[in-house]
């Protein structure tokens, strides 16, 4: 897979923990905002809200297949996906910008804050060296 597919892929993934509905916050939306990151973020209350809501459940099984089931993996996906929420909640505009970046998630790559898309690029590298150093199935066995 080659880079660019691999950070795409990434991309899309953050992406679909993210809302995009996200716009100017009042005190309640900053509240659920901070809620949100504080769930992404906490992995007991992040299984509660699994266990409960489909869509929920949909993602964290997508997370942990792009992750290859490693949980530092996911964590630190998670961990940056709170991250990125807080940034397009303060950008103008967040629902076009969303709506652009589905459509083309490199760029969202290029306009995001340098640390956050550098611990993409870290993440994506690590998961595409644990892919490669998997054995395939057949090799295990004599």
């Amino acid at each position: 897979m080659s880079d660019n597919n691999r950070m795409k892929k990434m991309l899309i993934l953050l992406l679909s923990f993210i809302c995009v509905e996200v716009m100017a916050l009042d005190a309640a939306q900053t509240q659920a905002l901070n809620d949100t990151r504080q769930m992404l973020t906490s992995p007991s209350e992040r299984a509660a809200i699994i266990a409960n809501d489909k869509e929920a459940k949909k993602a964290d099984a997508i997370a942990t297949i792009t992750v290859m089931g490693n949980s530092d993996y996911k964590e630190e996906m998670y961990a940056i996906s709170a991250e990125i929420l807080q940034w397009v909640a303060q950008q103008q505009n967040p629902e076009q910008l969303m709506a652009r970046y589905k459509n083309d998630p490199t760029s969202f790559l290029k306009e995001m804050p340098p640390a956050q898309a550098q611990r993409i690029k870290n993440l994506s590298e690590l998961i595409e060296q644990k892919r490669k150093n998997r054995a395939p199935a057949s090799a295990a066995q004599p």
